[in-house]
């Protein structure tokens, strides 16, 4: 078992959580880590209201206002960010975040940390049909100045959408737990191969 401090720079990593306790109990060191180590931080909110996300990380410690401020601390919404262009387009949103990665970079940060509430394609069925797409492509240009964290509930998301998000990310936090995946494989052995169903209950901790 891992701790929050083995997510290193270009990490991908899932959250699975059940609870928004459990939820916030890893977004706010999450954010905190990332803003200690001078990452541009990107939160986009979705069940969560940006002030109650702000408010959540307030009463974690974290300077919230001074944070943006600077710029350090973006938290914006679905609106603003995966339906920026009236609709969900994968490699529009991936061509975005590249952009975000050099902005922050021009800035003087290190990197750039961002995380989404995924409940965002819930409501939206084309959107939610390419959810394993867009994670997929995310994944193929992953590089060492990006780090995600991308979130899930796992009482609301369909079990093959969340067998897919645990074969496509190689850490996880599950369980309560921060994991080196057991189950991850790469993009082009996904698209190759028909790998059976894994849910949490299969990770350690799992019951």
């Amino acid at each position: 078992m891992l701790g929050l401090g083995s997510i290193r720079a270009g990490d991908h990593v899932a959250l699975i959580f059940k609870t928004r306790e459990e939820q916030f109990r890893y977004v706010c060191p999450f954010i905190s880590d990332g803003l200690d180590r001078n990452e541009r931080v990107l939160y986009i909110a979705h069940d969560n209201s940006v002030p109650s996300v702000l408010s959540r990380l307030a009463n974690f410690g974290i300077d919230t206002q001074s944070a943006q401020q600077r710029g350090a601390l973006q938290v914006i919404t679905r609106e603003q960010s995966y339906l920026r262009y009236g609709i969900f387009e994968p490699s529009k949103m991936i061509q975005d975040l590249k952009s975000e990665i050099d902005r922050a970079l021009r800035d003087g940060f290190t990197g750039l940390r961002a995380s989404g509430e995924m409940t965002w394609a819930l409501d939206l069925p084309e959107a939610l049909a390419q959810v394993r797409e867009y994670e997929l492509e995310l994944h193929r240009h992953f590089g060492p100045r990006l780090t995600g964290l991308c979130q899930y509930d796992q009482t609301r998301f369909e079990p093959q959408l969340l067998s897919d998000v645990i074969r496509i990310h190689p850490k996880l936090i599950a369980n309560n737990r921060v994991l080196e995946n057991p189950f991850h494989r790469t993009p082009d052995q996904l698209l190759q191969t028909a790998w059976p169903t894994v849910s949490v209950a299969h990770l350690p901790g799992g019951v």
